[in-house]
């Protein structure tokens, strides 16, 4: 066994929720055990385990790719464990452990509830939401005392977003099976109380408190963390400043090729491609192009899935503000990986192919299920993942197709604008010191939409949305590098590259190197 993956298994003791992914039957009977994520107790802990592993890590004199791995993980961990600022904001709009349990209850994610006995296992868990909503609470009020506080739209989104929840009753649980009237007596009894009382104390003791800052930049030692985040969310070499620059250049390009393609007027355009659709024909569509990319496979892969293991497709829950977005099948494969669609007011029916490349068939979901199925792969590498190998890839493929329909290639183009513009306004947020006002005036000027929900999920998760465009041109750059040496050999380049998994970039283009060279 690898050394990453008996890290993998100290660690699902320490936080047995991971299991719901894995289903290991050595830790079924800590199923019922909810860790309170936000107290110092649990830090320590996972910050101990970490240390114990680095230092095993430092005696070793010859080290496997998956040693460098979880070394550069655990380095990276112990180097934000110094940064204290999320640690004041434990919840956000984007990234919320109360969301997480609405999309649980409705069979979104991977705990099951098919029995009575799940229910009474999730319900322990339930039980717990009492401490954890009081460290979460703690943990707001520490950040007004050290003014490392919520910046005011996100804290607006934020309460919205629990309001919708409660108003709408996103958390009952409908399935008709014995229990479910135990079950919603339980959401009620600690989900909704909590959620009342966090509503009640962001609302009257934290707003007056939050910030007319964005970025992590405004508050002590922002700069360093962020430049941090930067190297272990892309890599080593990374800096805001590069990647500052490489945004400028990629948006000019694209920019450069969508006015080649509309011409002089880009109304008249955009009044020539535009077609209005039902949710219900927009849906048909999404099932006719998981046809069609299906077997645009067999051009760019050897290998492809089995028609049953294609994705399901549903519609996002109303608690989120995505487009679109892929949750994974689980370890054995016994939940499907979903692509879940969000039809909002400005979606436009020619975005479903460069969605469903990226989410779908060779995105995410091509990619992550050769990646569980692979026996080769450690269980770490299956669950702790890499987000610029993860979100490279999806943007990767979008190019894994021939655009013939000028409107579909206008909203590729048009996707592609958003990547680049998001390294600036990443950086720009959180290391440049940009307003709100200046993301609003970049958006209008360079996307041709009105992304401004874009601008909170910048906020809310520093670095994530530097991964796309850095992953994408790392894949570019070792796809040319392959043909050089191996004219024509695509589909071999693609292979290797899934085969390797979904590595942090520099060990990737270490490991590429040793088996092309």
């Amino acid at each position: 066994m690898e050394l990453c993956d008996q890290y993998l298994h100290d660690y699902i003791k320490l936080s047995p929720t991971a299991n719901d992914f894995f289903k290991f039957k050595e830790y079924e009977h800590l199923r019922h055990i909810q860790p309170n994520y936000f107290s110092e107790k649990y830090e320590d802990k996972l910050i101990d385990l970490g240390k114990k592993y680095l230092g095993i890590l430092k005696k070793k004199e010859v080290k496997t790719k998956y040693d460098k791995l979880l070394e550069r993980d655990l380095t990276y961990d112990t180097k934000y464990s110094k940064f204290k600022i999320f640690e004041y904001m434990p919840l956000n709009p984007k990234s919320n452990f109360f969301f997480n349990i609405v999309s649980t209850i409705k069979g979104d994610f991977y705990f099951r509830m098919e029995n009575t006995n799940d229910i009474k296992i999730y319900i322990e868990r339930l039980k717990k939401l009492d401490s954890i909503t009081e460290t979460v609470i703690e943990k707001f009020r520490q950040g007004i005392k050290k003014k490392v506080t919520m910046y005011e739209k996100n804290l607006k989104l934020l309460v919205q977003t629990f309001i919708d929840i409660l108003k709408n009753k996103h958390y009952e649980f409908k399935k008709n099976i014995s229990g479910k009237k135990l079950f919603n007596e339980a959401i009620d009894k600690y989900y909704v109380k909590n959620i009342n009382k966090i509503l009640i104390f962001l609302i009257s003791e934290y707003y007056p408190h939050c910030s007319k800052k964005l970025g992590i930049c405004q508050y002590p030692g922002g700069k360093e963390y962020y430049r941090s985040i930067v190297k272990s969310r892309t890599m080593d070499c990374a800096t805001p400043e590069n990647l500052f620059e490489l945004g400028k250049f990629e948006l000019k390009k694209y920019q450069t090729l969508r006015k080649k393609l509309v011409g002089k007027n880009e109304k008249s355009f955009l009044k020539k491609i535009k077609k209005d659709y039902t949710n219900k024909q927009k849906m048909k569509k999404l099932n006719d192009l998981t046809d069609i990319l299906y077997k645009n496979i067999d051009n760019y892969f050897h290998k492809n899935l089995k028609r049953s293991e294609i994705y399901k497709i549903k519609a996002a829950p109303p608690e989120t503000n995505s487009t679109a977005y892929y949750y994974p099948s689980d370890y054995n494969r016994e939940k499907k990986g979903t692509f879940y669609i969000n039809f909002k007011k400005d979606f436009d029916f020619n975005e479903l192919l460069t969605l469903s490349l990226h989410e779908g068939l060779p995105g995410h979901h091509y990619q992550m299920e050769r990646s569980i199925k692979d026996k080769n792969l450690p269980d770490y590498l299956k669950y702790f993942d890499n987000d610029s190998y993860i979100e490279g890839w999806g943007l990767y493929s979008e190019n894994l197709f021939d655009y013939t329909d000028k409107g579909e290639y206008y909203y590729s183009l048009n996707y592609q604008i958003l990547r680049s513009s998001r390294l600036i306004l990443d950086t720009g947020i959180h290391y440049y010191g940009w307003s709100y006002d200046n993301c609003v005036e970049f958006i209008k000027k360079n996307i041709s939409s009105t992304k401004y929900n874009e601008i909170i999920r910048y906020i809310s998760i520093p670095g994530q949305a530097l991964t796309y465009k850095v992953g994408e041109q790392t894949f570019l750059f070792l796809r040319d590098e392959y043909l050089k040496a191996y004219p024509g050999k695509i589909k071999d380049f693609h292979e290797l590259i899934i085969e390797l998994g979904p590595l942090p970039l520099d060990i990737l283009i270490q490991e590429f190197k040793k088996k092309y060279i």
